[in-house]
């Protein structure tokens, strides 16, 4: 059995974040009729922007530890494109590509996050 349970908020947090990021590589391949949808425009006009503002969402919401959720978001890709393509050669070199993708939206967490650290103090102070 477990000793700590995952508290509820973060839980949901998690759950949105994952939904969010394979929705992303789901619909932005579907819409653009590609298998990757990196390879689409939309999901760098729209799919990245989403991912990016949700990530800074959660670590406003839950500000601790928030770069986690920049990686939470985009986690679910990579699993999404090996089930699409699980012959893919170029897997390990997709992982490295998925890693540097989390990083705009480990970014934008982290900035949410700033934003609520900043927010705490103008309560606090006025």
């Amino acid at each position: 059995m477990l000793k700590k349970m995952m508290p509820r908020k973060t839980a949901v947090i998690s759950s949105f974040l994952v939904l969010t990021g394979l929705a992303v590589w789901l619909l932005c391949g579907h819409i653009s009729h590609r298998r990757e949808a990196w390879d689409a425009g939309i999901y760098w006009r729209f799919g990245m922007p989403a991912m990016m503002l949700a990530g800074a969402a959660a670590g406003f919401l839950a500000p601790r530890r928030s770069w986690r959720w920049g990686l939470l978001v985009t986690a679910p890709q990579p699993l999404a494109l090996f089930i699409q393509n699980p012959t893919g050669s170029m897997l390990p070199l997709g992982l490295v590509v998925f890693l540097f993708l989390s990083l705009p939206c480990v970014l934008a967490a982290l900035l949410g996050s700033y934003l609520r650290k900043l927010a705490s103090k103008d309560k606090s102070a006025g």
